[in-house]
């Protein structure tokens, strides 16, 4: 059990993020942000890199083997329930949500939700508790409470691990249970397109009148929600299962599978167009978000130049490192670019650098643990959902460093597949880039 960033969640969690394990049994799950691992009782311990900009800041709190493990005393013949273990997991909880949960400032000041009596009552219960399943009851209350769709639990049977070791793709987080079913297929006289195309984008036509419209289905925005394609890219890239897999490994099927997302989305609109559809609704309802290959899916169903939102960082030493890279990365791209390159090249790393001091400044968040506005600003400002550049442009056209200001440039894709009337369908349950897709 542990921690991650991105994959997650954001590296052995169901990835979209990376992780940090809290030693006394809690996995948070903090997306674009830093990440530590650590087991208790062993020497291991890693730092992982952050992977994207943003305030939206997904905390998984992975339980259950460590707190199925946490000491009972004897009582005579009976088991007395000690509380402690879960106590300071709980300590640890609100203390990594008080300094590394980028949510904090907007659910607290603008959505009203008082956060410190939401600990002090999960303290309470779990101080009451007289079994391991009220103290988890209590955590599961704290957490429905809070209401945010990137903060959850999930409780792993120790049993369950220990008997059936997960395959290499569940390891790295791809779970088939993050993809989501959406409601465009419900629409009275759909019907879906014939042949088997590409199954991760179900998708069908509706007449309306005398207009044919094509329904496609994005069900996640990230690899990990379909699990077939890290299979395809073990396949494909020759990657061995029984060899264990790295960063730089679980980089580059993700490589692949994002790639392989963006072809298959090519091949359905350019069908939906050949059976004469003339208006395209991309349904993403319930759809939780993904990666930045959903700046990818935005820009390949619209002709028009897009831009993308700013985005903020939480501070910390871990953004102070990430930036740190970023600028040396780009001043020795410096070394090799003239002319125009050169100058963008040295104004993007000045702006790094400025970020990554920002990124030391540290801002409290005790007034929020109080109900008031701090002082300072919560969160830092970053760049863009893109990376550095909000968009794409002539000039990073074939440059080497091209991916290194502009993220999407990373992968392969075609901007302006669909280029007619376009609806997007998003619903309650549509959540973090999902929700920036149809801006």
């Amino acid at each position: 059990m542990n921690i991650t960033f991105r994959r997650t969640g954001e590296r052995t969690h169901l990835v979209v993020e990376r992780t940090l394990r809290l030693p006394a049994g809690f996995f948070v799950n903090i997306a674009k942000g830093y990440s530590i691992q650590h087991r208790r009782g062993c020497a291991a311990r890693r730092l992982s890199r952050p992977r994207m900009w943003g305030a939206s800041v997904a905390v998984a709190l992975w339980a259950g083997l460590a707190c199925l493990q946490h000491p009972v005393r004897a009582s005579g013949t009976a088991s007395a329930f000690d509380a402690r273990p879960w106590l300071n997991d709980l300590d640890q909880t609100q203390q990594v949500l008080a300094t590394k949960y980028a949510n904090l400032a907007w659910a607290i000041l603008e959505r009203e939700v008082d956060i410190p009596a939401l600990f002090a009552d999960a303290r309470g219960r779990i101080e009451g508790a007289r079994s391991a399943a009220e103290a988890r009851a209590a955590f599961d209350r704290l957490i429905r409470k809070l209401a945010d769709g990137h903060v959850e639990i999930r409780w792993q049977a120790r049993e369950a691990s220990a008997r059936q070791p997960p395959s290499t793709c569940a390891a790295l987080g791809y779970d088939a249970r993050m993809f989501a079913r959406g409601i465009g297929a419900r629409i009275p006289g759909y019907h879906p397109i014939p042949g088997p195309g590409a199954p991760e984008y179900p998708a069908g036509t509706v007449r309306v009148g005398r207009t044919t419209v094509g329904v496609l289905q994005i069900g996640i925005f990230t690899p990990q929600g379909i699990p077939a394609l890290c299979e395809g890219a073990l396949r494909s890239l020759g990657i061995p299962l029984v060899r264990g897999c790295d960063d730089r490994c679980a980089d580059r099927i993700e490589a692949w599978g994002s790639d392989r997302m963006s072809a298959d989305l090519e091949i359905q609109l350019r069908r939906l167009k050949s059976l004469g559809a003339r208006v395209l609704l991309v349904d993403i309802t319930n759809n939780g978000g993904g990666t930045e290959w959903a700046e990818v899916a935005a820009r390949m169903v619209t002709p028009l130049h897009l831009s993308s939102e700013r985005m903020d960082f939480v501070r910390g030493e871990h953004w102070a490192e990430a930036f740190r890279k970023k600028e040396a990365m780009l001043r020795a791209a410096v070394q090799s670019a003239g002319g125009r390159d050169r100058e963008l090249l040295i104004r993007l790393a000045d702006d790094v650098e400025g970020r990554r001091r920002a990124a030391l400044r540290p801002c409290d968040s005790t007034p929020l643990w109080h109900l008031q506005r701090p002082t300072c600003h919560w969160l830092g400002e970053g760049f863009y959902a893109t990376g550095l550049l909000a968009a794409d442009s002539e000039q990073l056209r074939g440059k080497a460093w091209a991916a290194l200001v502009f993220q999407p440039a990373r992968f392969h894709y075609t901007s302006g597949v669909w280029r007619g009337p376009l609806i997007v369908l998003v619903n309650g349950d549509t959540g973090s880039r999902g929700r920036r897709h149809p801006a």
